[in-house]
């Protein structure tokens, strides 16, 4: 009997602990715009696959190699892009951090704007940003 109360009262205990949704690690959704010279990016052959535009981010202190750590977000054809979920790490959003922005274009199977791919890119951010959404213009960063 003492046992099982036991066992039930270090099982509450962890629980209370724990919360309902476990320890918040800070991390969050990002949602924003990307342009390039102030236009959404256009590529054609998107309604069959062939065309996309992709936001990359990487910690600043991660090497472009380091493909588990690289978060993506397709951008619409108006340029806006949301992450719910970080891909390496399964929590929502980012954590917060600076982060290299890199862009990934692709129409009709030939790569486009190569300096701003994310091996290339000069462009860092602390994110989330305070203003809440993040604004990035690739032809002027």
């Amino acid at each position: 009997m003492l046992t099982r109360i036991s066992i039930a009262g270090t099982l509450c205990l962890l629980l209370s602990t724990l919360g309902c949704g476990g320890p918040s690690d800070g991390s969050a959704p990002l949602r924003g715009r990307a342009t390039l010279r102030g236009q959404p990016i256009q590529v054609t052959g998107r309604e069959d696959g062939l065309g996309w535009v992709k936001l990359k981010l990487l910690p600043a202190d991660a090497t472009a190699n380091d493909s588990a750590k690289i978060v993506e977000a397709g951008i619409s054809p108006e340029g806006n892009f949301q992450i719910q979920k970080h891909n390496g790490n399964g929590k929502a959003g980012l954590l917060p951090g600076k982060y290299r922005l890199g862009l990934e274009v692709e129409d009709n199977g030939k790569r486009l704007y190569p300096e701003h791919e994310l091996a290339r890119t000069k462009i860092v951010r602390e994110l989330p940003p305070p203003e809440g959404e993040l604004v990035l213009d690739f032809g002027s960063p």
